[in-house]
């Protein structure tokens, strides 16, 4: 299987400021960000797969690294036995 990076949209809403989807064979997996908490630059990474908790992360670099690093696992976690 190989990896694709997350390919980011700006959706700009109360709920999602940013979305991620991939292409091939997760692209089902989908990662939103949204702003947690103004004044400290926290960022809340979320995904519509169930086992992977939410995510919180200062700066939104640091949030968008955050997504990936999640996806690579979940990942990982379909092809090991």
């Amino acid at each position: 299987m190989q990896i694709q990076p997350l390919i980011w949209e700006y959706v700009g809403t109360q709920h999602c400021l940013w979305r991620a989807t991939t292409n091939g064979l997760l692209s089902h997996v989908s990662f939103f960000i949204t702003l947690n908490n103004a004044d400290t630059d926290e960022y809340l990474v979320r995904t519509d797969i169930n086992g992977i908790a939410n995510e919180k992360c200062i700066g939104l670099e640091a949030s968008k690294a955050r997504a990936q690093q999640l996806l690579n696992s979940y990942a990982l976690w379909l092809i090991l036995p």
